[in-house]
């Protein structure tokens, strides 16, 4: 018998109607779909039945209009909605052509007129990835991001996990939680790898090669580091390096550009005993390292030399250390006088904020040269809008070390 003919569907805004075809033979109708318009038909397949491929080829498929397509979904509310319930991708989109992309997201919007995006990734698992990309090429790229319409960029020679261009920002990474990271980056090559490299002005870059967690280069500046909290009473650093083992306990740690709990500000601060130290050339051209004097208290120095005459001589601080310095009874003027010629000997008087007075000992009258050093406590001073204390340091506490350690 003759199977029974398809329901004709409604004709679309183009014209376009669906029908299933007419059967044949003594079975029952086949379920195929045909596509018409005008014409221009375009069967596929038949019979549908589960697990069937539907083969498009030589043509392409447009699905206009305001609805929505779903797949794994029976209400979808997006253009094309694909969910899936199983351990597995919810879509893989393959591209086998040496040039061509494997998925592309555009928002067409007017530029400017609102805040959408081309791409769009979100995980609500621990370990799981908003956005995964792997190049499976030894030099390809997993992820490229471009803003701003770049049109010229140059990847990392052997290819990069990811590689973003922008005008503006290559890489902003934002991190809402505490405990969160912005941006985080890690080798696991026990070798020479680096964790994160950053590269200004296109310089020819130099770092240890044993590796390390961080490498910049710059032509004026390789590492640039910023802290705002100016609160009293409070500890910061601009610079926090720590030295300690593979289990995160650490055994010293120096801070940079550092305030004190007790508003007193520091250059460099570290934890544990460390030299400060820097090196020269010996007599047969190899490092020696010399190391600085470090006190107790924060002195100011100078040096100078003068001349008796009639066994007397007055010595004027350098008014540009003395605007720095504390001189009083609590921080006395510290003077030390080496002799150069025969005399009597020498004292020193007259101490005040401004100069000294070198005196020849039993009224001697001679006019002997001499060298002179004097020390001084840094007086306190305003750093930025806060004042730090200078003047009566004296083994101060050190810094507070805190092992918040990333291990990951």
């Amino acid at each position: 018998s003759t199977g029974a003919t398809g329901v004709t569907g409604p004709t679309g805004p183009t014209g376009v109607g669906v029908t299933g075809p007419t059967g044949a033979g003594t079975s029952a109708a086949s379920n195929g779909v045909k596509f018409m318009q005008g014409s221009n038909d375009i069967q596929l397949g038949g019979p549908l039945t589960a697990n069937t491929d539907i083969a498009l080829s030589g043509f392409n498929l447009a699905l206009s209009g305001t609805g929505n397509v779903g797949i794994g979904v029976t209400t979808p509310t997006y253009p094309l909605h694909v969910t899936s319930g199983v351990n597995t991708s919810v879509a893989v989109i393959t591209n086998t052509g040496a040039t061509g992309i494997g998925i592309s997201g555009q928002n067409s919007a007017a530029p400017g007129s609102g805040t959408g995006n081309g791409v769009f990734g979100a995980t609500q698992q621990n370990l799981g990835y908003g956005v995964y990309g792997a190049n499976l090429n030894p030099t390809g790229t997993g992820v490229l991001g471009i803003g701003n319409n770049v049109q010229s960029f140059t990847v990392v020679s052997g290819g990069a996990g990811g590689a973003f261009f922008s005008n503006l920002t290559g890489v902003y990474g934002y991190a809402s939680n505490n405990q969160g990271y912005g941006v985080y980056g890690k080798a696991i090559n026990a070798g020479s790898a680096y964790g994160v490299v950053g590269n200004a002005n296109n310089v020819q870059g130099a770092a240890p090669p044993q590796g390390a967690g961080g490498a910049f280069f710059g032509f004026n500046y390789g590492v640039s580091a910023l802290q705002t909290n100016e609160a009293p009473n409070t500890q910061t650093g601009a610079g926090y390096f720590i030295s300690g083992n593979n289990n995160g306990v650490a055994s010293s740690t120096t801070m940079v550009e550092s305030w004190s709990q007790t508003n007193t500000h520091y250059k460099i601060w570290q934890s544990d005993v460390g030299a400060v130290s820097t090196s020269v050339r010996d007599l047969n051209g190899n490092p020696a390292t010399l190391h600085a004097i470090e006190t107790p208290e924060f002195y100011f120095q100078d040096y100078g030399q003068a001349q008796l005459v009639n066994g007397r001589a007055h010595v004027t601080i350098d008014p540009v250390l003395a605007k720095n310095v504390t001189i009083n009874e609590k921080h006395p003027l510290r003077v030390f006088v080496q002799l150069e010629g025969d005399c009597k000997g020498v004292f020193v008087t007259n101490k005040t904020a401004t100069g000294f007075d070198v005196v020849e000992l039993g009224g001697g009258t001679s006019n002997t040269t001499f060298q002179w050093n004097i020390t001084c406590n840094v007086a306190d001073a305003m750093v930025g809008n806060r004042l730090s204390k200078f003047a009566d340091l004296r083994f101060e506490r050190g810094p507070n070390v805190d092992l918040n350690t990333l291990k990951k």
